[in-house]
């Protein structure tokens, strides 16, 4: 009897070493599979990647775009992270970027960006701005070639040793050719980024600014088109900064701006071999019967 009651109140106990046995176990995998043994992500795709990383193949993307200028590769490749509004998010990396120290990742960035604007799309040169070296674009033309070079074939004139030897003479037909179109690459010359830039305008700004002391900055091609990637460097008393156009493109591929101090005088230069604009200051807006406003400038530059 005692022996039937005790194995009654062991089948009425719950399994507990089970599900005590089971816990253990699953938080023994998850600790191997996350610190001991990680799954691989070999090949994932670049929508996948965590922030980090998606900011390390913008970069990748982007040199590789200054180095070469082959945007037939590098606007595919950008497609493949998905990014709504990837002309912005370039733009917040550049500055990021330029914060770092990291001058010429910021430009190539820039330049990144700017070509998503189809309107004023520009195609860095091959091997940066800094090259110095014209590249010579190939724009097939067609020519044409003159005909009767090989219009016709003379026929085989039979010999008197042939007619005695009684072998068939043959006889070949003339071979009309005709003139073919055959397209010719001649090169077409564009100027390189790195053209030095004067001022075109200079201007007082009192306008309803909220950041007083604005500096505006408007750099253009020749022919009027917005140049991004510009370098710009300004000067003041006791620092310098460096920047580059582009990196607002919601404004303008060619537009770059910087907040002076009242009471501080600037210089500033655009490009590498640009005209130094000094004596730049917050405004004084009483002359414009604006007293209570702290002015700014603006400045609009174009190649030489």
């Amino acid at each position: 009897m005692r022996e039937r009651r005790l194995r009654r109140e062991r089948a009425s106990r719950a399994p507990w070493y089970l599900l005590t046995g089971f816990l253990l176990g699953l938080a023994a995998g998850i600790v191997f599979s996350v610190w001991f043994w990680p799954v691989p992500y070999d090949f994932a795709r670049p929508s996948d990647l965590n922030e980090e990383a998606r900011d390390n193949y913008r970069m990748i993307v982007a040199r590789a775009y200054f180095a070469s200028g082959d945007s037939g590769r590098a606007y595919p490749r950008l497609d493949l992270l998905n990014d709504e509004q990837p002309e912005s998010i370039l733009a917040a990396h550049a500055q990021r970027v330029l914060a770092a120290g990291d001058e010429k990742g910021s430009n190539a960035l820039a330049l990144l960006a700017a070509g998503l604007d189809t309107d004023n799309q520009i195609e860095p040169t091959p091997g940066g701005a800094d090259s110095g070296t014209v590249w010579p674009t190939l724009v097939p033309e067609m020519t044409n070639t003159p005909s009767g070079i090989l219009s016709e074939l003379p026929t085989l004139e039979a010999t008197d040793e042939m007619e005695q030897d009684g072998t068939p003479i043959p006889t070949i037909e003339p071979l009309n050719i005709p003139s073919a179109d055959i397209p010719r690459a001649t090169p077409t010359m564009f100027p390189t980024l790195s053209a030095p830039y004067i001022l075109k305008e200079k201007a007082v700004d009192c306008g309803r600014n909220p950041r007083p002391g604005l500096l505006q900055i408007w750099v253009e091609s020749a022919s009027g088109v917005a140049m991004p990637g510009v370098r710009i460097q300004i000067n003041w008393k006791d620092g310098e900064e460096t920047f580059f156009t582009g990196l607002k493109p919601e404004q303008n591929n060619g537009y770059a701006d910087f907040e002076m101090t009242p009471g501080f005088m600037y210089s500033l230069r655009v490009g590498e071999n640009g005209e130094t604009i000094s004596g730049l200051s917050a405004a004084d807006c009483a002359t414009e019967g604006y007293p209570e406003r702290v002015g700014g400038m603006v400045l609009r530059f174009t190649e030489r």
